[in-house]
């Protein structure tokens, strides 16, 4: 809503928005590690760049008047982009041991992911037991979606958008049936 307000404003020219600093320290800091020793940090270019003296070019972005008023529709594949790609990785593999793989949790929310990954382990298991399993897998999947966890920032994404990231991480994590 605000990125709408911000760019019908500067489609229509106005004055000068002000704009609420950010404010607070990050995850890393919270966690009390150093850029360089987080799996970002070791494997992406993600520092910030050097100081500069200079001053950059100003612009001004001139976007049509009717821009900011245009429907998008975000798939889940979308959604995951935005909001969980640039930590989770493009497969949702993670970057251990700071960042945790998707695809466990969300295999863990199907019945049948349940009983063949039991059966694998020489476990046979009745569909009963793997669909509690599955369901308070759900549960608790549904839980991070909404409130982050332990070093994962709570993602902005209200029920309808986690209701449509949710089949494309069961794609993305190979749920049978996805």
């Amino acid at each position: 809503m605000a990125v709408a307000a911000s760019l019908l404003a500067q489609g229509n020219k106005t004055a000068d928005i002000s704009v609420t600093a950010v404010a607070g320290e990050s995850w890393i800091r919270h966690n009390h590690t150093a850029f360089g020793e987080t799996s970002m940090g070791r494997t992406w270019d993600l520092r910030p760049p050097p100081a500069s003296t200079e001053e950059g070019p100003t612009w001004r972005l001139n976007l049509s008047p009717g821009y900011a008023t245009h429907i998008v529709t975000l798939h889940g594949s979308d959604l995951y982009r935005l909001n969980c790609r640039a930590c989770h990785g493009e497969l949702g593999h993670g970057a251990p041991p700071e960042i945790n793989s998707v695809t466990g949790p969300v295999q863990a929310t199907s019945t049948a992911a349940t009983m063949e990954r039991m059966k694998k382990a020489g476990r046979g298991m009745s569909r009963s037991d793997a669909n509690a399993i599955a369901k308070e897998s759900k549960a608790l999947l549904g839980q991070r979606l909404h409130f982050g966890g332990q070093h994962m920032p709570p993602p902005s994404l209200s029920q309808t958008e986690i209701h449509s990231l949710l089949p494309y991480l069961e794609q993305l994590s190979d749920v049978p049936g996805a």
